[in-house]
């Protein structure tokens, strides 16, 4: 179960967390969401995206990759499961 942030009002990219992780903002234009419905999806995107790093056993992992590394390609790898190949390909490129 994958959730899904809601879309940016202005350039209808998806919003992800920002770096603080106390709102939504997005990426490409740099609006902040901070309305209680993006508060709530983002809790609930804490609450799902926690389980799934739990259930989650890709193929094959090298284990000596930098963590922060890692964490950029399970974004994008979440990205493309959620059928959002623009976010992903800004996560890669700027990682």
């Amino acid at each position: 179960m994958t959730s899904t942030l809601p879309l940016c009002p202005k350039c209808n990219a998806r919003l992800l967390p920002d770096a603080a992780g106390d709102k939504l903002w997005c990426q490409f234009c740099g609006t902040d969401c901070d309305d209680p419905a993006a508060l709530k999806a983002l809790e609930t995107h804490r609450t799902t995206r926690a389980e799934e790093k739990t259930a989650y056993h890709p193929p094959s992992r090298d284990w000596d990759m930098d963590p922060d590394l890692r964490e950029g390609l399970d974004d994008a790898w979440d990205s493309i499961q959620r059928h959002d190949p623009k976010s992903a390909r800004f996560t890669l490129r700027y990682m």
